[in-house]
């Protein structure tokens, strides 16, 4: 079988300007190979095929550089590669035969070690080198045996001939004695001897050849055009690696005699050198040029995907929209910008105009998908990245006046007064949430993994909030980066919920507890990545980056557990705001100055250390654990959250079973609670913190749970549940041998 090729470098362009001015020097197969090699990214695939009928015979090209004429061949290559060769390839293998069945060949040894001396004779008889080498290379396949006076022979001849006699006899060769390697017709007229020596020549050099390329690609060569006793290398090779395939060819494959060596190019077509060197900037260095800086302000708003196959435009207010091929051209084969100059032949045959250079252009602006990071830094090159920025972030302000400074504390007062719940906590809670608003510019790659959730009446600036942080997020389109909704069953666990697609801020509206997602509603807060799912597409995971506020005027917002750490509920007592504070806010948002003091004081603000889970619990928060818990738990908060004195049975606070369980249903039954059984509400409460323990009573013969009283309040207290303070114990005076409060 064929060796596999490696693509190779040749200029379309330069192959349709040798066949339009130097049509007269090609050979017919030049004329009739060029056209083949022509390609729309300037590289080929090469073609072989197997020269003879052995299998590790010379391999000859039908399609590449390989299969042109010498001038034609070197013209089309000295830009990319360089040639290597076999220095003095057939007199090396001859020595090399020698060595191998220890033949006496000094005559030729002699020439094979004083190559350029021997040729100098020739050279001296009126020859030019390539004469000279032309004989000095086939004189050992010459028919010795049609010599008509053999006494005339030099001394080179009788040793060639010594050795065609010996390969002729050898049981090595005697099956390569039917053959001739090209057209497969019988060794047994014309020259048979000399034949046999260049087939048994041809698989050795070809041997050689095949190895040192092998050498190359386990070196990332490579190695392209192989003919003969060489083949092209890549002119960025250095000599370092040749040496290195030297090496290895002698030591590793016992070719001693074998070397390689850069061999300079000297024959080309009638053509200047400097085109030779390089075609790419002759000619059309004007057009190119212009080309390159059309290309580079057209690649600034326009690519290609390679993954969807269309090509997407971005526009001047950020957003963007994929197209076709025919609404590409349509769109810019006439555009303004190229009202100056849109005639090109850069990459087309004809004077086109840029765009469909540009659709040939190989290099044109790829990426292999398109993708949202809310950073345009971490972004790879090869990813459209449909964000483009916070737009606060890159405004700059000519002027900053004191009315900007007004305006900014308007900003800061209006969010203090959403989170103050006339309670201690406004601070707290204050600092919180503009930690949490940080967060957002400063490290919008990361979640916080944390909801504020609003609560207040009516016309207190709830989405006004909200408006001006996708304000600062994207100016007046605020739906960029912004994505509100009153009916997240439907546009976020819904079947179809691609509207949460590459956004920042995701804000529930008017959310209440009635509304059934609260489960999925905790993984899209702290989930690094989403299910995807758009009409007509397949559904898809895709890594987000969105917070999550909600806004609502309802007091049972969301079920609240002990165990929550995602929900912060924020509760604002506020009244309705009046006309002129509304239109003084709606001022303050709407100045872009204010907005950026406001950033800046953000991005200033230290949260390394702020864990947005660990959050002050307002009052808000403990009436919605209260009536989230399951009935046994608000019990039990209800009766250790009051002073209350118990019984001790060694040394612990203690309550009867049978009592404690007739309380809880009393309460339950009061509230119209559903309680449990009794073995189950044991169960339930030694579960609680592993702060109780199931003893019996020796004394008076009854179950009990033994407890400490203030580790069960600091227990609940630290789970979220209100407890009343300066309770200093549970413990009573009463000795443990007195008769406790309890049905026995």
């Amino acid at each position: 079988m064929t060796r596999q090729r490696h693509e190779e470098h040749i200029n379309s362009k330069f192959i349709d300007y040798i066949i339009q001015n130097n049509y007269e020097q090609l050979a017919d197969y030049d004329k009739k190979l060029l056209p083949k090699l022509k390609s729309k990214n300037n590289k080929v695939t090469p073609l072989y095929k197997k020269g003879g009928v052995f299998l590790d015979d010379r391999n000859w090209c039908t399609k590449g550089l390989a299969g042109l004429s010498r001038k034609v061949r070197n013209t089309l290559a000295y830009q990319h590669y360089v040639d290597v060769d076999i220095k003095s390839s057939v007199f090396a293998v001859l020595v090399y035969l020698a060595e191998k069945y220890d033949l006496d060949i000094p005559e030729i040894e002699n020439h094979f070690d004083n190559r350029d001396a021997c040729l100098q004779k020739w050279i001296s008889k009126g020859m030019s080198r390539d004469e000279a080498k032309k004989v000095y290379a086939k004189k050992p396949f010459d028919n010795y045996d049609g010599w008509y006076d053999p006494s005339k022979m030099t001394s080179l001849d009788k040793e060639v001939k010594m050795v065609q006699d010996f390969i002729w006899e050898h049981t090595d060769f005697q099956r390569d004695r039917l053959y001739v390697t090209k057209k497969g017709q019988q060794l047994h007229k014309n020259n048979p001897r000399g034949k046999l020596l260049a087939h048994v020549y041809f698989t050795i050099e070809w041997a050689i050849v095949e190895k040192a390329m092998d050498f190359l690609e386990t070196k990332n060569c490579f190695a392209v055009a192989d003919l003969h006793d060489g083949f092209f290398v890549p002119k960025s090779t250095e000599n370092n690696l040749l040496n290195e395939m030297n090496s290895f060819i002698k030591n590793e494959c016992g070719y001693e005699q074998i070397t390689f060596i850069k061999k300079d190019m000297t024959e080309f077509l009638d053509i200047p050198k400097d085109i030779i060197e390089n075609f790419d900037v002759h000619g059309q260095a004007v057009a190119v040029k212009e080309y390159t800086e059309l290309k580079e302000q057209f690649e600034k708003t326009v690519g290609f995907i390679h993954k969807t196959k269309r090509f997407i435009e971005r526009h001047a207010d950020g957003s963007y929209s994929e197209m076709s091929k025919d609404d590409l051209i349509n769109g810019y084969e006439a555009n303004k910008m190229f009202f100056e100059n849109n005639s090109f032949t850069v990459f087309t045959d004809k004077p086109s105009p840029f765009v469909r250079n540009w659709l040939k252009d190989c290099e044109r602006k790829t990426y292999d998908d398109k993708t949202f990071i809310p950073s345009i830094q971490d972004c790879p090159p090869r990813l459209f990245n449909t964000f483009t920025g916070f737009f606060v972030e890159q405004y700059q302000p000519e002027i900053i006046a004191n009315t900007d400074y007004d305006d900014l504390n308007i900003i800061k007062n209006h969010i203090k007064q959403l989170c103050n719940d006339n309670s201690s906590h406004v601070v707290a809670i204050n600092e919180y949430v503009l930690d949490w608003l940080a967060h957002i510019f400063q490290k919008p790659c990361e979640r916080s993994n944390s909801m504020l959730i609003f609560k207040a009446g009516e016309g207190i600036g709830k989405t006004m909030f909200v408006d001006f942080i996708a304000s600062m997020m994207c100016n007046d389109n605020k739906t960029k980066y912004t994505f509100k909704t009153s009916k997240p069953e439907q546009y976020i666990f819904g079947d179809f919920n691609d509207a949460v697609s590459n956004k920042m801020l995701i804000c529930l509206e008017e959310l209440n507890k009635n509304q059934q997602f609260v489960d999925k509603l905790k993984d899209f807060v702290t989930n690094d990545t989403a299910s995807v799912n758009a009409k007509f597409q397949q559904r898809k995971e895709m890594k987000v980056y969105h917070r999550v506020i909600a806004t609502t005027n309802n007091e049972n917002v969301i079920c609240v557990s002990d165990t929550n750490r995602r929900f912060v509920p924020i509760e604002s007592k506020r009244e309705k705001m009046t006309v002129a504070e509304i239109k003084e806010t709606v001022k303050a948002f709407g100045n872009p100055v204010a907005m950026k003091l406001f950033y800046n004081e953000l991005m200033q603000r230290d949260i390394e250390d702020r864990d947005f889970t660990d959050f002050v619990k307002s009052n808000l928060y403990n009436r919605l654990m209260a009536t989230s818990s399951n009935p046994a738990m608000s019990f039990m908060v209800d009766y250790f959250g009051v002073e209350r004195s118990c019984p001790q049975y060694k040394g612990d606070d203690y309550v009867g079973q049978k009592e404690l369980y007739v309380d809880y249903k009393e309460y339950c039954e009061e509230y119209r609670l559903n309680y449990k059984d009794r073995r189950d509400f044991i169960t339930f409460v030694m579960s609680i913190g592993d702060l109780f323990k199931d003893l019996h009573h020796k004394k008076f013969k009854t179950k009990i749970l033994t407890f400490d009283f203030m580790s069960v309040r600091s227990y609940l207290k630290k789970r979220g549940y209100t407890m009343a303070e300066e309770l200093d114990s549970g413990n009573c005076s009463e000795a443990e041998e007195d008769t406790p409060n309890i049905d026995i």
